[in-house]
């Protein structure tokens, strides 16, 4: 039986490269190849790192003829998200903006996925300053979701890396989230999105915007493959750019011992308000499998989910903070104001601008007060490990119902609002696919727990997307070409 490249695994890729069936050459061809054919209609990439990618492609398949495997990722291509730093390119933050900045080197999670063998072979576009959630980019054009004909939203900022991995154009991308921008693609784009604890991995070599809720994450065709990538840059990372020595990496990457049934809780407090009908019936759905996981790690096999319905009234204090001032807002300003405050701005920033006002002061309060209400948002305070919410109250929208400053606006608070909780709380957090709309498109659900319960979290998402089987799902329009390489 063939395979088409561009519906593999990690494990599927690798274990090809590793029995010669395939080779990092040809593997890395075929992904350019692609890219470079869908490119022009899908506006993932904004540059395709050709030289680069072979190169590095050459080396992986030199190593493995020589006897050297790096592990899973050798030889897998992958790409970032237009906000990290690449060794000799610009970095433009998705915008069209009079500085110049070439990267004197690569960002620390590139640094690792080198050492680990893996392939980089392009920079993904992003919303301006990666500082909007619809992903809509007037530079470089916005993102085509590749679930539909017609122009709808891909979600942002990780646009492209979220389109790049939905249309098959590579196994996996780095992206960031501060307020949602990889659970929002992720959950629009129909594929997996995963924001692990703040700090968990480096942000070094990645333009900030709030560096008190920036964080480094990804997004993968599945939660394993998404796992498998994690696994190699937490092992390696002490989340300021340096390595962890052996000591430090047992202690941080094994599973937390659960001794009791996994407490999984849906929340009702603000986080189902205004959902279209359809989310929530998927969200009901979910509900029913995540009530009969049978998981299949040793560490959990004994294990079953207990599923309730509560109240988090912390929460309501939380969306009030939210709405009366944005902390995103507070920190981004000082950092980019001469960007912020340029006339010829694109207007898709404008709300950035509510921060001029703050004065240091009040950026330090904003601060006090969010982390007050945070403490109270601790999950095992509800007797719970995981909560469960749609990553997006409503599934994506026609790019042309909302390329203006009001509509803009309005579904902006729209979608980030579950999202923005989750990082405002603390936790780590990931969307994994839960269905389709009559029309459709994709809805996510938001599976989150408390900060460093990461391998918990990874582990129920994983059993929930092989029970649901929505891991199989690929986008059915004339946008995802089923045509492509195969290997035996």
């Amino acid at each position: 039986m063939r395979k088409n490249l561009r519906r593999c695994s990690i494990a599927e890729l690798g274990q090809a490269l590793r029995t010669g069936r395939l080779s990092c050459v040809a593997l890395v061809e075929s992904v350019l190849s692609n890219i470079k054919a869908q490119n022009p209609y899908h506006k993932a990439f904004i540059l395709i790192l050709e030289d680069r990618a072979l190169k590095e492609a050459m080396k992986a398949q030199a190593e493995l003829d020589n006897g050297l495997d790096r592990g899973p990722l050798h030889g897998i291509p992958y790409a970032v998200k237009g906000i990290f730093e690449v060794e000799g390119v610009a970095n433009t933050a998705g915008m069209d903006y009079s500085f110049e900045h070439i990267a004197l080197s690569d960002a620390a999670s590139i640094t690792l996925l080198k050492e680990a063998g893996a392939v980089l072979v392009g920079i993904t576009n992003t919303s301006p300053l990666a500082a909007t959630i619809l992903g809509i980019n007037h530079v470089f054009g916005t993102p085509h979701n590749p679930w539909k004909s017609a122009a709808y939203i891909p979600g942002g900022s990780s646009s492209g890396a979220a389109v790049a991995v939905s249309a098959g154009m590579v196994p996996f991308a780095l992206g960031s989230d501060t307020g949602g921008s990889i659970r929002v693609p992720a959950s629009l784009c129909g594929v997996v999105g995963f924001k692990p604890t703040k700090g968990w991995l480096s942000t070094k070599g990645v333009w900030p915007l709030a560096p008190s809720l920036d964080t480094i994450g990804l997004i993968g065709r599945t939660v394993e493959d998404v796992k498998m990538v994690y696994s190699c840059l937490h092992n390696k990372n002490t989340g300021n750019g340096s390595l962890k020595n052996d000591a430090q990496i047992h202690k941080t990457a094994q599973q937390k011992p659960v001794n009791h049934d996994i407490r999984i809780g849906c929340c009702s407090t603000i986080f189902l308000d205004d959902t279209e009908p359809e989310v929530i019936t998927a969200l009901e759905k979910s509900i029913k499998i995540l009530s009969n996981l049978v998981f299949t790690e040793p560490i959990l096999a004994a294990l079953k989910p207990r599923v309730s319905t509560i109240e988090i009234p912390a929460i309501r204090a939380l969306r009030k903070m939210m709405k009366e001032t944005s902390f995103i807002a507070s920190e981004a300003y000082p950092l980019h104001q001469r960007i912020i405050e340029d006339p010829n701005i694109d207007w898709v920033l404008n709300w950035l601008q509510s921060a001029a006002k703050h004065s240091k002061e009040d950026t330090l309060n904003i601060k006090k007060q969010y982390r007050k209400i945070a403490k109270q948002l601790s999950l095992s305070q509800y007797d719970l490990e995981i909560l469960v919410v749609p990553a997006t109250p409503i599934p994506a929208t026609l790019l042309a119902d909302c390329d203006a400053p009001t509509p803009h606006a309005q579904l902006s608070a729209i979608y980030s609002r579950n999202t923005l909780m989750a990082n405002l709380a603390g936790w780590c957090s990931i969307s994994v696919p839960c269905g389709l709309t009559k029309d459709g498109l994709p809805i996510g659900l938001m599976l989150c727990a408390d900060a460093q319960n990461e391998a918990l979290l990874i582990s129920v998402a994983a059993a929930f997307e092989q029970a649901s089987g929505y891991q199989s799902m690929v986008p059915s329009t004339k946008t995802y070409l089923t045509s492509g390489n195969t290997f035996q």
